[in-house]
């Protein structure tokens, strides 16, 4: 898969299944490599048109529907792109009309005016999360990824937090988890496993939610949550 990440474009790759047979290939490997994001658009821009010359002579719709889309891209008007970025930005194709519906489209033009230029890039998704009021362990979280914004982020622009899977925001999860629950000290208080009422515990003493507990729990090998 291919997706955006502030000025690069992150390429990563999964292995197939084990049950899954491909008559020509099998991916085997897992990995990821961030990419000049001009350097991925040439790229692209060069396959595209060497594709296009190698079946000009082919009377398929296949062939019909690439050329179309691809002088649709080539000719796109300013604002059209700024819908096709963001809309993409949400995972949807902008050139699909069962991705890009009508309701979509309006509500990411109504979100995108009245966002500023340097946050435009951070939309996870089309509404802006805001503080909650009651619960306290979600604040807490949101204000800790926020210090990651403000002191580590790779861009120190401001910036959205959002449940977007780009390198920052998921940095400033894994930050927030760090910082609020810390591993070291739930390992003095976790060996083996692990109740959900003791995760539930631990969670009201770090005054995080449970998630955040397992997640750590998880991540850094400390246990495993039980039924018993």
């Amino acid at each position: 898969m291919l997706f955006r990440d502030g000025d690069a474009i992150v390429v990563r790759w999964l292995p197939d299944e084990s049950d899954v047979t491909h008559p020509f290939l099998r991916f085997v490997g897992r990995g990821e490599a961030r990419l000049a994001a001009d350097e991925v658009v040439h790229g692209l821009t060069d396959f595209v048109l060497r594709v296009l010359e190698r079946v000009e002579e082919l009377d398929a719709p296949e062939v019909e529907a690439l050329s179309r889309d691809w002088t649709a891209i080539t000719t796109i008007m300013p604002d059209e792109r700024e819908l096709c970025v963001c809309s993409a930005r949400l995972g949807l194709d902008p050139y699909d009309p069962d991705e890009l519906t009508e309701p979509r489209e309006e509500l990411l033009k109504t979100s995108m005016s009245s966002l500023e230029g340097e946050l435009k890039g951070d939309r996870g998704a089309p509404v802006v999360v805001a503080c909650q009021h009651g619960d306290v362990k979600p604040e807490r979280f949101r204000l800790a990824r926020s210090l990651f914004f403000r002191h580590f982020a790779t861009a120190r622009e401001r910036r959205l937090v959002t449940p977007a899977h780009t390198w920052d925001q998921r940095a400033s999860r894994a930050f927030a988890a760090e910082f609020l629950a810390p591993a070291g000290a739930l390992a003095k208080q976790v060996a083996g496993p692990v109740s959900f009422s003791d995760v539930d515990e631990l969670g009201d003493e770090y005054r995080v939610s449970s998630l955040v507990i397992e997640h750590q729990i998880d991540n850094h090998q400390l246990g495993y949550v039980t039924d018993a």
